[in-house]
């Protein structure tokens, strides 16, 4: 039922995991709902998962079989090469991509906001030097800046405060030093030169269990990739 399935995948999600971790009866019973069933049909190394509602929050990477070792045991992910999407409607705007865009370099953004973002500088920095870009740290981190570079980036990443509106997805928000960043406005961008955008700040995948319409919003821009937080 899709009261069972709430519990599991709030169980799922909320239990803090390590590598030494031994998978959860969640886990192994989630597994056991959702992915045996079609097993015998999942033939190909890629698989495209389009989770509704309650399982837009399931790890199914981790998803694990009963008859998985406990000692060792091998996740869903082991077999398979998962990609997510919000929904199906997103693939016309994915597959619009021109072949032969030219792709740009790094932008990262590095802002700790009110109260301050622990370790959010220091992440901008790590991955600035490791792609070989200045980071736009504090003051530098404006929405404004944003605007302007992102359309040439190959790689953006934001370590900010994110507000998550979970009534009006729209409107969802991530902090920067002049004003903040909108979900609608980043929709209206050409982020079609972007492999992957990281929104490293807190609940940056959260919100109500509806149909996804926030993150739609943003792969309409027409960046492949996103990296995101649920914490």
């Amino acid at each position: 039922s899709e009261d069972e399935l709430r519990r599991m995948t709030a169980a799922a999600v909320r239990r803090p995991m390590t590598p030494d971790d031994v998978p959860s009866d969640e886990l192994r019973g989630l597994h056991q709902a959702l992915i045996a069933p079609v097993a015998p049909y999942l033939t190909a190394k890629r698989i495209g998962v389009i989770p509704h509602g309650v399982l837009r929050y399931l790890p199914f990477a981790a998803l694990t079989p009963r008859s998985s070792d406990a000692a060792s045991p091998r996740y869903f992910s082991d077999d398979r090469d998962l990609f997510f999407l919000p929904s199906a409607s997103v693939l016309p705007h994915l597959l619009r991509k021109r072949a032969d865009e030219s792709r740009g370099t790094a932008v990262v953004f590095g802002y700790a906001g009110i109260p301050p973002l622990p370790h959010a500088v220091a992440e901008a920095r790590a991955v600035a030097q490791q792609r070989g870009v200045a980071p736009l740290l504090g003051e530098q981190a404006t929405r404004a800046t944003f605007l302007e570079r992102a359309s040439a980036a190959r790689l953006i990443h934001l370590a900010a405060h994110a507000q998550l509106n979970a009534e009006r997805p729209l409107f969802s928000a991530i902090s920067f030093a002049d004003r903040p960043l909108q979900a609608q406005d980043i929709s209206a961008l050409d982020l079609r030169r972007a492999e992957l955008v990281v929104l490293s700040g807190c609940q940056t995948s959260v919100g109500a269990w509806n149909r996804g319409d926030d993150v739609i919003a943003l792969h309409q821009a027409g960046f492949d990739s996103a990296v995101a937080s649920l914490g």
